[in-house]
Parts: structure tokens; sequence; C-alpha cells
């Protein structure tokens, strides 16, 4: 079979199969797949583009290609949101998280398999001979905080050898040198840290997520950790019982050799082939609103830099489409271009297009606040209710108008953008959740609007820092409530912020106390600590106190 590769690291392995393969490395921006194939004088019968992380690469012309396209999306915990759309033009999308297939395909992919990361063929140095017990190399910087917290824990407590840029060579080393390799995840994701880490035999004490498991085992092959408190633990547990730690990490390299090489992931990517339907691409209109809609996607997050009057002319051919509306609407307001987009508000509701359309709606009403126009963000409000036949709720300000937006968001299972940050004064809501910082950008001490965002999130991983600051927040305003001390403790030894979390603890524990609730307390904390770390350093502390 002729295989194309667009990015990965595959290509050997697919060789070694018997297979011809095309590696093709194109630069950062939009690329047109037919100017990149054409100097090659090769027709595939399978695409796979594997995403690149940092400055993206969009293929343009999927449509015009007669094979089966495949894209692998590598960060789907981050990136799930646009991966969903640009996967829209190929005939299925790979992911590299587990957990992740089904919510792929509730974002309306048709087809979607697990295509996991692999580790490599990497020599084994016994525990004793080598250098290092603990290390960690990954990057470092102002926009993890909480990997910054997790290092330093990890220098200060344990000694460990800190490393952030090094090559791939170099850092390959640095593991095969240590006996321990703690892993720290965005979202408890599986990251390419694990399986580089147990290819040379190391012992890994991973944030728990929810795919470990599909991969390891846990508890023989790698350990897991949910807070700062419980990784300690298991540190102090594993470097005191060597030959212990050496059997798992030595257990973890046999199940990356019998399971995790790159010809494992090449096999089960041939296996898919056949099974993938062809032709469910998009194409025609379809496929032009879809690959311009991924480009707004990117150009909002600044991973992608495109021109946003071809984008806006873009939107304008395909006028009859309800998403090329909004999404006009979110390019203008992105793009800061106000007195375009309030003209076209008026038109939208002067020529009553797609009214009870959610998209629209929403979008055209989100942006008359943004532009302070009041009148015209509750005739968008009014008129979805009309035309969906929805009881009418009468929002008093924008703060109550943009609440109701979130409702309606949440209705349709659009909850939150994982891996987007959203920005008030250059993006429009397009979840429950920015809606609700809408609605806290008009009134921001709002307990009940606080009280839901935190809801939100709680069901999440990788948001522990803005969870902080509404806990806080909340708990400054309901001094006396315990569960909210045990919520805001635990989220900071999530986010290795111990003392803080075992301070919060401690007040929550002697206020269940003082209102007699001491048992639902322990029983609470209990259910968030199973291991019974967490009790036992409250314990320790209460004693020596």
């Amino acid at each position: 079979m002729r295989i194309c590769l667009i990015h990965g690291k595959l290509g050997p392995a697919l060789r070694h199969l018997g297979h011809e393969v095309l590696e093709i490395l194109p630069p950062p921006g939009v690329t047109d797949v037919r100017t990149i194939l054409a100097p090659h004088d090769f027709a595939p019968d399978f695409l796979l583009q594997t995403e690149v992380l940092g400055p993206r690469v969009i293929l343009a012309g999927l449509e015009t290609l007669e094979c089966r396209k495949v894209f692998l999306s590598v960060d789907t915990h981050l990136n799930a949101f646009w991966h969903a759309r640009y996967g829209a033009l190929f005939d299925a999308v790979a992911t590299t998280q587990p957990s992740w297939a089904p919510k792929l395909r509730a974002l309306g992919l048709r087809q979607v398999f697990e295509l996991p990361w692999f580790g490599s063929l990497a020599p084994f140095k016994a525990f004793a001979a080598r250098g290092h017990d603990v290390a960690f190399c990954g990057r470092i910087g102002p926009e993890r905080p909480i990997r910054r917290r997790f290092a330093d824990f990890l220098q200060r407590g344990f000694a460990a050898a800190i490393e952030t840029d090094l090559p791939y060579d170099a850092m390959l080393g640095l593991f095969g040198d240590t006996r321990i390799v703690p892993n720290e995840s965005i979202a408890g994701e599986i990251n390419f840290r694990l399986f580089e880490a147990a290819s040379l035999g190391c012992l890994v004490i991973a944030q728990a997520g929810p795919d470990l498991g599909t991969l390891f085992e846990i508890g023989r092959e790698i350990l897991v950790y949910s807070n700062a408190l419980e990784l300690a633990d298991r540190l102090r547990h594993c470097l005191t019982r060597p030959a212990e730690a050496e059997r798992m990490g030595r257990a973890a390299r046999a199940r990356v050799l019998a399971h995790h090489l790159p010809l494992h992931r090449a096999q089960t990517l041939l296996a898919h082939f056949p099974l993938i339907e062809p032709s469910v691409a998009a194409t025609g209109s379809d496929a032009a609103l879809t690959f311009h809609l991924t480009l707004l996607d990117l150009m909002e997050t600044g991973r992608l830099e495109a021109p946003v009057e071809a984008v806006a002319r873009a939107f304008t051919e395909l006028k009859e489409l309800p998403q090329a509306a909004a999404g006009l609407m979110r390019l203008y307001r992105f793009a800061d271009k106000n007195q375009e987009l309030e003209i076209l508000l008026q038109g939208i509701l002067a020529g009553q297009h797609f009214p009870g359309d959610l998209g629209v709606d929403a979008s055209g009403s989100l942006a008359a606040l943004a532009l302070d126009r009041w009148d015209m963000a509750k005739m968008f409000w009014y008129r979805h209710c009309q035309a969906a036949g929805r009881a009418q709720k009468k929002p008093e300000n924008p703060a109550e108008l943009a609440r109701c937006w979130a409702d309606l968001f949440r209705r349709a299972g659009a909850d939150i953008r994982m891996g987007f940050v959203f920005d008030f004064d250059r993006h429009l809501p397009q979840t429950e959740f920015e809606a609700l910082m809408v609605a806290l950008r008009f009134a921001p001490k709002n307990m009940g609007l606080l009280r839901a965002v935190d809801c939100l999130l709680g069901r999440y991983s990788g948001v522990e820092e803005t969870r902080l600051g509404l806990l806080s927040e909340i708990s400054l305003r309901d001094r006396n409530n315990w569960r909210l001390g045990l919520r805001l403790g635990m989220v900071n030894l999530r986010a290795f912020r111990i003392e803080q979390g075992l301070e919060e603890l401690r007040g929550a524990w002697s206020l269940a106390h003082e209102q007699n609730a001491e048992p639902r307390f322990l029983a609470a904390l209990d259910s968030e600590d199973p291991a019974g770390v967490v009790r036992s350093a409250l314990q320790v502390a209460a004693s020596s106190g």
C-alpha cells in the first residue's frame, strides 16, 4: 500500500511491514495537500496526518484526495474543540487518549479509533548502576504554574534532577540513569513521558487519569498519585524499597516491548484501514465551512495566522449556512471589527435570518452585549425563545442574560472547550463555561455564578488554578462551610500547594467539629483520599501541634 505520512514517527515501522511510505513535513501554517504531493508523483492509498504541537499545520484541499484519510489527534485533551472540526475533513480520526474516543464521537465525528503513543526499544541499566534516584524532564514556564510547583516539590523533598529543555537523546540518557520518574500531566492525560521513561525501565509514578490502566497494570508496572501528599508517600515507599521499584520498572519496560512499540501502533493503524468507511469526509460547501471554521478556531487561540479578509470572504460566500453567520460574528469580534460586527447583527435581525439557531442567536446576543447594545442583545434572546418554543425568561441585566445562554449551552452539551483560554475582549462564548465567565464579568461577586462555574470545573482535571481563585472567593463569603474548606484544601493539594491545602483542611475539620459534623467531614475526606494519606498528614500535624 502507498501511504503518505504528514509528520509522525511511524514511517520506519510501516516500511518494515512492507508498505511504500512517503513522509512529508510541511511548515507551520496552511498548506495545500495537492501542492506538497505534486513533486513526488505519489498517489497515496492512505494519508495519515499527525498533529504537530506548537505552531499548527493545516492541510487545504483534503476533499480532492480519493484515498482514505486519517487525522491523529495527539493532544486531544486540549484540542478536541478544533480536532472535532478539522477531523470532519478526514474519513476517520485516531486519538492517543482512549477515553476521548467516545467524546470525539459525541462531538460529531463518525469514525474514531484509539492509537496511543508508544515507546522505544531502549537499553536497560540495572538500578544499582543508575546515578539519580528521581528525575523529571519537561517544559516548565509561567503558563504551567502547577508544574513549576511540582518540580520544586521534587527538588526540595527528594533532590530530584530537574531538566527543562534537553534534546531528545539527552532526555533518554537522563531517564536511563534514573530509578524513579514522577510524571505530571495537564489533565491526567497519557503523555510521551510515560512511554519514554517506561521504555528505559524507570519506575513511573504517574498522575492519576482514566487511561493509564488500559496501557499499564497499575500497582505492578506503574504507580499513580492524585495529589502532592500521595506522590510524596509513593516516593518515600519506593526509595526505601529499591528492589521492588526495579521490579516494577522492568515490568513496565516488558509491557512496552510487548505492546507499545512503533511496530505495534503501525499494525493497529493498518488493522483499522479496511474498517474505515470511505467518502465520509466533508465535501463541497460543508468542507469549505469546516475548513474555515477550523482556521477561525486556531486564529482565536493564537496558534495560527490567517488573513482575516480571506476568512471573512469565505464565510460571506457561505451565507446560507447559519454556522457561517456565527463564524463571521466570531471573526469580526476577534479582529476588533466592531462596526462590521454591529452591521452584521442588524442585518440578521432585520432579515430574520436563522431564528432559533443556538449558534447564531447566542453569538449575536453575546456580541451585542460586548458592543454595549443591551436592546439588541435582548432581541436575539427573545427571538430565540419564540422560535424554539421556549418559555421566555425576562433577563433584567447582562449577567442574567449571559446566564440564560449558559443554561442553553449546557442543555446542548457544550459545557467547556478544554485548552481554550477565553478572553472577553476578543472572543464570543461558545460554551456554558464561557457564557458564565461573561456573566461574572458583569456580576463578579455573584455567589450563584461563582458556584455554577466551580461546579462545572469540578468535573475536569487540569483546571485547578482557575478553581483555586473561585473557591477562595466563595469561601471568603461563606466562612462557616466546612465542605468548601475541604474542597479548597484538596484542590490546593492537587495543585502542589501543600501548606495552603493542609491549612484549609485543618480549618474545615475544626469547623465540622464545632458544628457536630465531624463524622460527615471524615467520610467526605476519605472519599477524596481513599489511600488515607491526607488524613494521616492532618493527624500527624494535629498531634505535633
